[in-house]
């Protein structure tokens, strides 16, 4: 289990930005230069299901589940960035 807190943080728009916004995506609004704070809370569980030592290596297979953003705290990381949400990943690692 990770967690993190990330406070509120600030992006000034650079000048060119604003200035040149206007003559592309008539009618888009800016960007907000502030991002509000947010938890990240990331989560991953795995199973051991079998483990076979040989002469060589060792020969298993893992079940394995992760969770990120479990709180589902939507946020932007930066204020271009995607809204993320909660995402939900599982997997079958085989070592043959």
């Amino acid at each position: 289990m990770l967690y993190h807190h990330v406070g509120e943080a600030s992006y000034p728009l650079a000048d060119a930005f604003t200035n040149l916004a206007p003559f592309f995506a008539a009618g888009a609004a800016l960007p907000q230069e502030q991002v509000p704070s947010y938890n990240l809370l990331n989560i991953r569980l795995g199973y051991l299901l079998w483990r076979e030592p040989t002469n060589d290596y060792i020969r298993e297979a893992e079940l394995g589940i992760s969770v990120f953003n479990a709180l589902n705290d939507t946020h932007r990381e930066h204020p271009l960035g995607d809204l993320l949400g909660t995402r939900v990943m599982g997997w079958l690692t085989l070592k043959l």
